[in-house]
């Protein structure tokens, strides 16, 4: 499954639980993430796969719309640990706390949707 659906089958499903101001704030992480994804998740993938990247970057094809749920496990410690505390200008409460915990959250859904095992999951877990 491609990032952009599953990031918006999950806010989908979220959308339905969550009160309105807390899935605010799980839309707004969800798309900082989708931003961190299209500039920095290239660096990465490997260089066939950058070039093929390239291609579609030159088609207007974002790298959510490109590459599979694979690629969003990996890419979760850089984003929270990196973008969230240097490119996002917003208080403690949001950066160190609703981002991971709207993260640990994906996570837990990907694994009840049987895209990533549970040991991934917990690999990956924020703290």
């Amino acid at each position: 499954m491609i990032i952009r659906e599953v990031l918006d089958q999950f806010l989908k499903k979220q959308e339905e639980r969550l009160s309105k101001r807390t899935y605010s704030g799980y839309a707004s992480v969800i798309e900082l993430f989708g931003h961190f994804l299209q500039s920095y998740a290239w660096n990465f993938i490997s260089k066939e796969e950058y070039d093929k990247y390239d291609e579609y970057e030159k088609q207007g094809r974002e790298f959510a719309d490109v590459y599979s749920h694979d690629e969003i496990c990996h890419n979760i410690p850089e984003f929270l640990g990196y973008f969230m505390l240097r490119k996002v200008m917003a208080g403690k409460e949001f950066t160190q706390k609703t981002a991971p915990r709207v993260m640990r959250s994906l996570l837990r859904w990907m694994t009840k949707k049987g895209l990533i095992t549970k040991e991934t999951m917990e690999a990956y877990l924020p703290r």
